[in-house]
Order: C-alpha cells, then sequence, then structure tokens
C-alpha cells in the first residue's frame, strides 16, 4: 500500500465509531461496514487503508467476504456524495468544541506533545513560558486542567461534555500512535553519574546533582511527571553557620536514633532501589507522627502527609505509582499477603493483579518505593519485611519540652532549605566516592546500605558512622525476633535443649501448643509451617541457628535445625527479658 498521511480527523473517526465494535465477532459485518465506509469516506478514499482499517477490526480466523465489497462500498459512497463531509449545520451542532480545542493544541506547535509510557499509558507534556515544562498523564485532573485552560484563554469560555471527551480521545490516540516511548519519573531520577531531584514547583524546577556539587535548573534531562497529590520542594539555600546537629537539637533525638533518621532520608533519595523502608515505634506521646510528618515534607513534601495502611495490593501499589515516599501512620499489624507486597516495594519486583473492572485484564506495577510503617508496637513482624528496615524505638517526650508541636513546625520549615543543601552536599559526595566503597556483605540490603555509606562523609560523619548505625538496627530487629516473634521462639526453645530432625508434620506438632498457637500470626498447618520456617531460615542464620531442608519422600519432608553458633545467639538475645511473648 502506498504510504499516506492519517488525519487526526481520521483516527478520531475510527476511534468513536459505533459500527467498528460490530466487527470484533466476525458475524453479519457487512452492515456495520458499509456504514463505518460512509463515516471513512469523509477523511480518505484510498481503498487499500480503507481495507486495513476495517481489517484491523476483524478476527483473525475471519473467512467472511466483506473485504472483497469493500472497493464497491467506497465507490458507491463516492457517487453519493458521502466523500464530501457532513453539512455546515451539522459540523457546528456536533464537532465545533472539540475541533477548536484540537485547534489550540496544533497552534500551539512544539510546546504541547504526546507520549507514552512502556506500559502504553499515555502522556502530554506542556511548555509555559511561566512555569517551564510540565508533563502530565493524559488521564489526570492536572493534564484536563491545562487543557481547559488553554482552551479559556483562546475563546474565552470553558469546554466540557462530549465535544472534550471527543477531543481527549484524540489525544489518547496521539500519544499511543505518534509519540514517542519515554520514562517517566516522580520525584527522583537518575541520569548518567547524576541524581536528578525533581521540586514539583510551579516553575518546574528540577535539582541536577553531580560529583562537584549541584545545580538548578528549569530543563531536566528526565521526564518527572508530578501527581496531583505532590507539593514543592524548597530551593536549597548554603548556610556556612548551618549544622545538622541544629536539626538533630529540635528532634531531640539521641545521637544514635539521629544518624538513622539521616541514613533513611539519604537512602529516600538514591535514585533507584532497593530500598530501606523506616520502621517508628514507641508508647503513645513519643513523638512518632511528628518525625514521619518532618522527614516526609523534607524528602517528598505532600498534601497527603500521612496515610492509613491499604487493605489490598493493589491499593498499595496505586498509592506507589502516585507517591515516591508513603508514611502509613498508627500501623497495628500487617497481614501476610501485604507484608510480602511490602517487600517487593522495597526491593523491587512487577507484581501483576486484576485490573478494576474487568474480568481477566492484568494491570502491571513495576516500582520500588521507601515507606514509614509508625506504631506503638509489633508494628511487623516477618522476619523477611524486618530485614529490610531501619528501626527506630522512640522514649516517651518530657511532659516538659521546651516547643510545641507548633513551635517545631515553624523552626523546621525556617531550616528546610538549608537541610535541603546539607542532604544534597551527602549526595554528591556519595557520587563522587560510590565506586571506591567496598559493598557491605553483612548486610541484607547491601546495594542500599553502600549508598548511605558513600554519603556519610558528605554530611560531616566520620568514616563508618553509617555502617555501625545499619549494623546496630539489624541487630536490634533479630532481638525483636527473638522477643516477639511467636514461632522463632518456639524453634528456639526448641533446638535450646537438643537439635531437632524429623518431618515437618512431627515439628508442627511439637511446636504448636497452647503456650504459641494462639498468637495470631502463628503457623496453622504443617504446610504453612514449612513456608514460615523456610522465610526464617535468614534470621534464624543471623544469630546462630541452621535450618535443613531434606529432599522428600514419601513418609513427607525432613528438615533438621540445630544451633550451630552459640555465641550469635548470645549476642542476639542478650538485652531480652523474656523471649516468650504470650
Amino acid at each position: 500500500m502506498q504510504e499516506q498521511a492519517i488525519s487526526i480527523e481520521l483516527i478520531k473517526t475510527c476511534f468513536q465509531s459505533e459500527y467498528y465494535p460490530a466487527l470484533f465477532s466476525g458475524q453479519e459485518t457487512n452492515e456495520p461496514t458499509l456504514k463505518f465506509v460512509g463515516q471513512l469516506i469523509h477523511h480518505t478514499q484510498n481503498k487499500e487503508l480503507i481495507k486495513d482499517i476495517i481489517s484491523s477490526g476483524l478476527p483473525e480466523d475471519y473467512s467472511g467476504n466483506t473485504l472483497m465489497e469493500i472497493d464497491k462500498m467506497v465507490d458507491g459512497a463516492i457517487k453519493k456524495g458521502f466523500h464530501e463531509g457532513p453539512s455546515k449545520e451539522t459540523e457546528d451542532k456536533s464537532g465545533t468544541a472539540s475541533s477548536k480545542l484540537l485547534s489550540v493544541i496544533d497552534d500551539a506547535g512544539d510546546s504541547i506533545s504526546f507520549f507514552h509510557d512502556a506500559y502504553k499509558r499515555p502522556y502530554i507534556s506542556i511548555q509555559d513560558d511561566d512555569k517551564g515544562i510540565s508533563h502530565y498523564a493524559l488521564s489526570s485532573q492536572s493534564a484536563k486542567h491545562a487543557l481547559q485552560r488553554l482552551f479559556y484563554k483562546r475563546y474565552n469560555r470553558a469546554i466540557h461534555g462530549q465535544g472534550f471527551n471527543d477531543a481527549m480521545g484524540v489525544l489518547e490516540a496521539r500519544a499511543l500512535f505518534e509519540g514517542p516511548v519515554k520514562e517517566t519519573f516522580l520525584r527522583v531520577a537518575r541520569d548518567g553519574d547524576a541524581v536528578i531531584i525533581n521540586l514539583s514547583d510551579m516553575q518546574g524546577t528540577s535539582l541536577c546533582v553531580d560529583r562537584s556539587g549541584y545545580k538548578i535548573t528549569q530543563k531536566p534531562p528526565v521526564v518527572f511527571v508530578n501527581s496531583p497529590t505532590m507539593s514543592a520542594m524548597p530551593k536549597p539555600i548554603k548556610d556556612s553557620n548551618f549544622h545538622l546537629s541544629k536539626f538533630q537539637d529540635l528532634l531531640g533525638l539521641e545521637q544514635e536514633t539521629f544518624n538513622r533518621v539521616l541514613a533513611f532520608m539519604i537512602n529516600c533519595l538514591k535514585p533507584e532501589g532497593p530500598y530501606f523502608f523506616l520502621l517508628v515505634q514507641g508508647e503513645q506521646g513519643s513523638g512518632k507522627s511528628l518525625l514521619c510528618q518532618l522527614i516526609k515534607m523534607l524528602v517528598d513534601p505532600s498534601v497527603a502527609t500521612k496515610m492509613r495502611m491499604p487493605k489490598s495490593t493493589h491499593d498499595l501499589m496505586i498509592m506507589a505509582k502516585d507517591t515516591h515516599l508513603m508514611v502509613f501512620d498508627n500501623v497495628s499489624g500487617i497481614k501476610a499477603e501485604l507484608s510480602d507486597s511490602l517487600c517487593v516495594l522495597s526491593t523491587g519486583g512487577g507484581m501483576a493483579t486484576r485490573k478494576l473492572y474487568t474480568d481477566s485484564e492484568l494491570e502491571v506495577f513495576n516500582v520500588t518505593r521507601p515507606f514509614i510503617l509508625n506504631g506503638i508496637t509489633g508494628v511487623a513482624n516477618r522476619p523477611d519485611l524486618l530485614e529490610r528496615c531501619i528501626s527506630i524505638n522512640l522514649p516517651s517526650m518530657p511532659e516538659d519540652k521546651i516547643l510545641t508541636e507548633a513551635e517545631i513546625l515553624i523552626e523546621f520549615e525556617a531550616m528546610r532549605p538549608c537541610l535541603q543543601d546539607a542532604l544534597l552536599q551527602g549526595i554528591s559526595h556519595g557520587l563522587h566516592c560510590y565506586d571506591e566503597i567496598e559493598t557491605p556483605k553483612a548486610i541484607r540490603m547491601a546495594d542500599a546500605a553502600k549508598w548511605i555509606i558513600a554519603c556519610e562523609k558528605g554530611l560531616e560523619f566520620e568514616e563508618g558512622s553509617f555502617l555501625k548505625t545499619l549494623q546496630d538496627s539489624h541487630a536490634e530487629i533479630y532481638a525483636d525476633v527473638l522477643e516477639t516473634n511467636a514461632l522463632a521462639v518456639a524453634i528456639i526453645n526448641l533446638v535450646e535443649v537438643e537439635p531437632f530432625e524429623g518431618f515437618i508434620g512431627d515439628l508442627f506438632q511439637q511446636i504448636n501448643t497452647e503456650k504459641f498457637n494462639q498468637d495470631r500470626y502463628f503457623p496453622k498447618t504443617s504446610a504453612h509451617l514449612s513456608r514460615e520456617i523456610t522465610r526464617m531460615k535468614p534470621a534464624l542464620k543471623k544469630i546462630g541457628i541452621s535450618v535443613e531442608f531434606i529432599e522428600k519422600n514419601r513418609e513427607g519432608r525432613p528438615i533438621r535445625i540445630w544451633m550451630e553458633d552459640r555465641g550469635s545467639f548470645d549476642e542476639a538475645s542478650k538485652n531480652t527479658k523474656d523471649r516468650i511473648p504470650l
């Protein structure tokens, strides 16, 4: 077929025709094809192009004669004058609003463009003299408001209803079929050896951080798409009199706890995962929520500072798609399925769930994000999730504390630009020496740990400070597993007396006692026990307890559990008063 330019109006007609879907079944296609040709003929008389369009709607195994009739249909439509288009009166009633909006966009030239991502999601880019360049998902309210604004500026009236929807259908087609594929980012991205941070302000400002420092730019080398909940970060201010100790004093944190806060914030500004998450626990009145709020305001400000823990993986991924740092407030427990999803969110990996309102269509999510879990105690209990965290336990605030929460927020807001500068200096130093840093092998999240360690000198910390911080945090986590996980306690009590060797079923019978099985997370069956022990193996290994699954035979699956390193066990458990949680 000879190449021919395809007009936007032709694409619009294909998408909006009520006759095109009637071809999908391959049954009784002649009549809808005839009417569809009558619509297409307004925009093209190329018979081969029309055949290709009709063929695209027919099933692969179609065996009817409709395609052979198209030449006659086209000739007949031309003879009847359908190619001359609808009357002016009809056009005024149905097509004016959408045509005018499309005309506004076409007149904008290169200042408006369209693209889509790898998941076939359509986007629009709008260059504004006052705001710089902004990128929006076409389905978002932000995109719709931006287009309505352009229409209003031209015609001094609003566009809505069917005319607006018709135009949006055409723009979606442009993005999907004419636009290039681009990767999109929310708050932080990598560009070669540089880290790009989206300030999400009205001017489209970003920070470009490299080994020599950082600079402010309104033309970032990557595509940032602002979600509706994102708020602006302040532009950094360099102040030689400012020191991070001022932030520590404002928070009222001990040095070790403050180190963990800084390590987590630097972790959040890593351009890609894996990410540690922050586990903040403490009794009521310890300032957990305020601390989480300040961290969120510094690294990923948002109108939604705190969130409730979602009930499903799908809801979690929807949140993660539009939020760089999620703060889950007042968490009292996490279901097994959601705990697994949080593990994937922390370390990376695609997840597919059924798309809402469909029977079989999959919706794929592939995001890696840092997050914060905040609660009184027992927030998370599964070892594979806990291994991915930096933990903080906050003491109660003194009753005679110097500043109120409102006063703390005012002081924080004043030092926020200087804090921003300090974090950027840390990132710049991290980029400078990252390749020289030895990857820590004793920590589960080695890649994330290496990034944090590389940045420490840029934050004016002594070498080894953050490595010790991470190691101490992990030691506390393993102690918490000893103290609070009923299955871990049951296994420890068992092998402290003598090693176990037998079948999973026998092990389940031996430890499934009233002392432990009242815990809601304790395995309910032998199969469940096998899965949980597999999940717990790395944590048990850290405290000197080895687990070996032996090849399954006719009688079941044998397992050996023994205490290999008494010293590691004693070190992990020396600070626990009572390892029995019930």
